[in-house]
C-alpha cells in the first residue's frame, strides 16, 4: 500500500472471530515482521491454542520505511512522527475505525507518537520498551531507581556504539555491510546475542533458522543503510520520553537493555492500565517467548 508516497508492506490476518480486536505491531531494529511470525496464530486464532474468543486480535503487522520490503525513503522527514501518521492511515484505509497498537524498540517509538499525535481511533497501546530514558526523576533517586540509571548508564557508555554509527554516518556503515553478507549477519548477531535472556546463546532461545530468516531479510533487500537512516531521522530527537493520556500498557523483560520502573511510568502515563514484569525474555519479547508476549498482550489489552 502506498502512505504518503512510500510503498509499505505489510502482513494483514484477519481473526474468524467477529469481536476481535484490531491491532497494528511494530518491529524495532534489527527486527523485522519475522520477530512476530510466532505469535500470528495464538493471537489472531486463541481458541486453538489455549486462550478465550474475547482474547482475538485482527492482526497488522508493517514493515517500517526502508525495512524490507518496504520503500527505502528518498528523502529526509520519515521519522517517528511521520511514521505513526502513516501508520494511522494505514489503519484507516483497512477500516479499522478503532483500533490499539503494540511496539518494542523502534515500535515503542512508533506506538508512542501515536499515542502522543491522538490519531484517529487508537483505544490503548501495548509496549514492551517504554521510553523512558532519559528517566522521569523527582528527587534523590532510590536504591531501585539507581539500579536501573546504572543499567543506562552502563549502555551509553559500553553498548550504544552501533546507534552512534548509525545515526551519524548510516550511508557509511550501510556501504560496509552491503558489501559483506558476513559483516551484515555480524552486525545483527551480536544484538540478538548481547540482547536476549540467553546469557550470549541466542541460538538456544531463537535458533539459527530464525535469526537467519531475520538477517537474511536485511541482506536480500539491501536495507543495511535504509533502515539506519531511521537512527539519523530519530534517534537523538523522537525517541525519547513523551507523556501520554490515552490508555497504557506495559510488560517488562527481566533481560531488555534496561529496567524500566513502574514510578517512572505512573509519572508520564496518566493512564497506564497494567504493569508486569515478565519471568523470561529480553529485547526481542516475541520473537523470544512468543508464548510470554502472546499472555502479556492479552492480559493487557484485556484492561482496556
Amino acid at each position: 500500500m502506498t502512505l504518503q508516497g512510500l510503498g509499505i508492506h505489510f502482513i494483514h490476518v484477519k481473526s474468524k472471530h467477529a469481536n476481535a480486536k484490531p491491532l497494528i505491531l511494530t518491529h524495532g531494529w534489527p527486527g523485522s515482521v519475522v520477530e512476530f511470525l510466532n505469535v500470528i496464530a495464538p493471537l489472531a486464532d486463541p481458541t486453538a491454542h489455549g486462550g478465550k474468543a474475547e482474547d482475538a486480535f485482527h492482526l497488522v503487522l508493517p514493515s517500517l520505511p526502508g525495512y524490507g520490503f518496504s520503500d527505502k525513503p528518498k528523502e529526509t522527514g520519515w521519522g517517528l512522527p511521520r511514521i505513526a501518521r502513516a501508520w494511522a492511515e494505514l489503519m484507516q484505509r483497512l477500516s479499522y475505525t478503532e483500533y490499539y497498537a503494540q511496539g518494542g524498540d523502534w515500535g515503542a517509538g512508533v506506538t508512542t507518537w501515536m499515542a502522543k499525535q491522538h490519531v484517529a481511533g487508537l483505544k490503548g497501546i501495548h509496549l514492551n520498551l517504554p521510553l523512558l530514558f532519559p528517566p522521569p526523576i523527582e528527587g534523590t533517586p532510590n536504591a531501585e531507581e539507581q539500579a536501573s540509571i546504572a543499567q543506562l548508564v552502563a549502555f551509553a557508555a559500553h553498548g550504544s556504539g552501533y546507534a552512534k554509527i548509525q545515526s551519524t554516518r548510516p550511508q557509511t556503515i550501510g556501504y560496509a555491510l552491503t558489501d559483506s553478507p558476513i559483516g551484515q549477519a555480524a552486525w545483527i548477531y551480536e544484538k540478538f546475542g548481547e540482547w536476549t535472556d540467553s546469557d550470549h546463546h541466542p541460538e538456544k532461545e531463537l535458533g539459527y533458522d530464525q535469526m537467519l530468516d531475520d538477517i537474511m531479510l536485511y541482506w536480500l533487500t539491501d536495507t543495511a543503510a535504509s533502515s539506519a537512516r531511521l537512527y539519523a531521522e530519530s534517534f537523538d530527537t523522537d525517541f525519547s520520553p513523551q507523556k501520554l493520556d490515552i490508555p497504557v500498557a506495559i510488560s517488562v523483560f527481566p533481560a531488555e537493555l534496561y529496567r524500566p520502573l513502574r514510578i517512572w511510568g505512573e509519572r508520564m502515563f496518566s493512564k497506564l492500565t497494567y504493569w508486569n514484569e515478565a519471568a523470561h525474555g529480553g529485547h526481542f519479547a516475541a520473537f523470544e517467548q512468543p508464548d510470554i508476549f502472546t499472555d502479556e498482550l492479552r492480559k493487557a489489552f484485556a484492561t482496556m
